[in-house]
């Protein structure tokens, strides 16, 4: 018999056709029946606001109902002494009872529900049919069956916390997901604005140019229209990361000598170049790919900014492009110090701006270009990498020669 009742409540605690609150109300009752208790209630601590809380009763008035755990009573005497405590007519007017609790017996008991340890609730067992064969008999019976169901209480509890936990990140990360789409609408909105007036200013000081001026006048106006580019890439870099991130922005391949697309973007920096005194040394031959030459214009232009940037003056960046059987191969040698150990295989990240100690290893900037330099390379299935190499940064981006399945 005693097998057979662990049996049954150990098969009722492992259904999961039955909620909780029912599993818990069923024990309850098979208690009352098998062991002739007309009440009995299981009460759970809820260690948050630290009450304790009665989950299931046969007196369904009492359920939901609460009291704290600094309340003189019987169920919170059991857990401060941590066994199962008997009270009869004597000792009962010293404790407070639940509102609605009406007790016909004179004695009651009131066992603690523990696990590992861990105190989790009691069962307040009242009102005994036959209490000399309860108290010679199933006393022993009753206090294991609540010592067994201690595990599947336990987990429970901890499946509840970690489902509410789940749900409260879940809501947080809704919310950083929307605060992130709102503030990236704001900017795309904001730089979307920025691209006609850059390019009106753009217009007008190339205009300029074409006046009598003096030389102090066209290096200034030379500087302005240098650094109003500038603007103009990392508008476009912000712009464009978003569009292939999104896979928005079409690869326009056509074959394209990656030899003169770097000799352009070289000679487009001439002014940057000559007023540092840097040197561009490009060894090279001609070299036919399947590009969209203006994304890998962009790419070759951001590298080589980059580069113009952290070399000191008078100093000479190598530009070598070279091939092997599958890949064109163009790489970027400076001489600014190199980058950081700890940030190489971060150098690429979105936003992110590397410093050197003595002075920011990178320019004022959106910190996207090094960015949209990966993507671009990858959405033409190719690789782009750093590393340091004889005192400065190396950057090496291969290409395919031919186009591959699945490439844009």
């Amino acid at each position: 018999m005693i097998n057979e009742y662990f049996y049954n409540v150990a098969t009722l605690f492992l259904n999961d056709k039955l909620s909780f609150q029912e599993r818990l109300t069923d024990f309850i009752n098979f208690i009352s029946t098998n062991f002739q208790i007309s009440r009995c209630s299981l009460m759970l601590i809820d260690y948050n606001d630290l009450s304790i809380e009665v989950y299931a009763s046969t007196n369904p008035k009492i359920v939901g109902l609460k009291r704290k755990l600094s309340d003189v009573s019987v169920s919170t005497m059991a857990l401060i002494d941590n066994e199962a405590l008997w009270i009869d007519i004597e000792s009962r007017n010293y404790f407070q009872h639940l509102d609605k609790s009406k007790y016909e017996s004179s004695s009651s008991l009131t066992i603690p529900i523990k696990y590992l340890d861990k105190k989790l609730g009691v069962v307040n067992l009242t009102d005994f049919v036959n209490i000399e064969k309860f108290v010679n008999f199933d006393i022993n019976i009753v206090k294991q069956l609540v010592q067994l169901i201690g595990p599947f209480i336990s987990a429970q509890i901890s499946q509840t916390i970690c489902t509410e936990y789940a749900r409260k990140l879940e809501n947080k990360n809704n919310d950083y997901i929307e605060l992130d789409k709102m503030k990236s609408e704001l900017i795309n909105f904001i730089v979307h604005d920025l691209k006609s007036p850059i390019s009106v200013v753009i217009a007008n000081l190339d205009m300029l140019l074409y006046d009598e001026l003096t030389e102090d006048q066209k290096n200034i106006i030379s500087l302005a229209l240098e650094e109003m580019a500038k603007l103009q890439s990392m508008v476009l870099n912000i712009l464009d990361v978003q569009k292939l991130e999104e896979a928005r922005i079409n690869i326009l391949r056509e074959e394209v000598d990656l030899y003169n697309l770097t000799k352009q973007k070289i000679k487009s920096l001439s002014g940057l170049l000559s007023r540092k005194m840097i040197k561009i040394d490009l060894k090279a031959n001609p070299l036919n790919l399947f590009i969209d030459g203006e994304l890998i214009g962009r790419v070759i232009n951001n590298i080589l900014i980059n580069a113009i940037d952290h070399s000191p003056d008078e100093s000479t960046i190598s530009v070598t492009i070279s091939e092997d059987d599958d890949n064109g191969i163009i790489s970027f040698q400076d001489m600014g110090g190199g980058i950081p150990e700890e940030m190489l295989d971060k150098i690429f990240d979105k936003y992110f701006q590397a410093k050197e100690e003595g002075r920011a290893y990178i320019k004022t900037s959106t910190g996207l270009g090094l960015t949209f330099c990966k993507l671009v390379v990858e959405a033409h299935g190719g690789k782009i990498t750093a590393q340091n190499k004889n005192h400065g940064a190396l950057f090496t981006i291969t290409l395919p020669k031919s186009l591959k399945i699945g490439i844009h």
